[in-house]
């Protein structure tokens, strides 16, 4: 693969099955190359982080980068997870669908590129991305590091535990952050 591939790229290939010196079959099949997003799937639940503060896929709204977040190998029970932070309506840095529910925003802007670590967890993974809202017309100032973890002890199987550390990276005071993570469920 070429150094210089996109975040994101699309790989298409055409495979040919033959049998012997006589084709039997042809098809194209399509990976992604160069991920932004990762899968966390060592308990219960599986879900997919990506680079800039979503849960469950990449790609709103066509949701297929990504698992959402499945029990135990079923279907996804998430259509979409977002972060949003601010300190009034105007300043709201997010990724969560606008006011056009076609189209997500997209105002935080990746640091380090989702990865899947088992360092610091003694029985699971985490997912840990950082990412900021440098382009966000209205930045406030921050950077955040996520980490989402899933353990494999009995007592936690069905959870994840998702930690934010908020940085501010600039020299103004921010008062009256507040912090959300918006989910909604596809449940029944």
């Amino acid at each position: 693969l070429p150094s210089d591939i996109p975040f994101n790229g699309e790989l298409r290939l055409m495979i040919t099955i033959t049998d012997s010196s006589r084709s039997v079959s042809r098809q194209m099949i399509t990976a992604v190359v160069n991920p932004t997003y990762r899968t966390n799937d060592v308990n219960y639940l599986a879900t997919t982080v990506n680079s800039i503060g979503n849960i469950g896929y990449n790609d709103y709204p066509s949701n297929i980068q990504g698992v959402g977040l499945s029990y135990k190998g079923g279907p996804s029970l998430l259509f979409e997870g977002a972060l949003m932070v601010g300190v009034q309506p105007r300043d709201l840095p997010n990724v969560a669908r606008g006011a056009q529910s076609e189209m997500k925003d997209t105002l935080f802007h990746p640091i380090r590129i989702a990865e899947i670590r088992t360092d610091s967890v003694p029985n699971g993974s985490r997912v840990v991305t950082s990412y900021s809202d440098v382009y966000d017309p209205w930045s406030i100032g921050l950077s955040i590091t996520q980490n989402v973890y899933a353990m494999t002890v009995d007592s936690l199987k069905r959870t994840l535990l998702i930690t934010l550390d908020v940085t501010n990276r600039v020299d103004t005071v921010i008062r009256d952050l507040f912090v959300s993570q918006f989910y909604d469920f596809d449940i029944g």
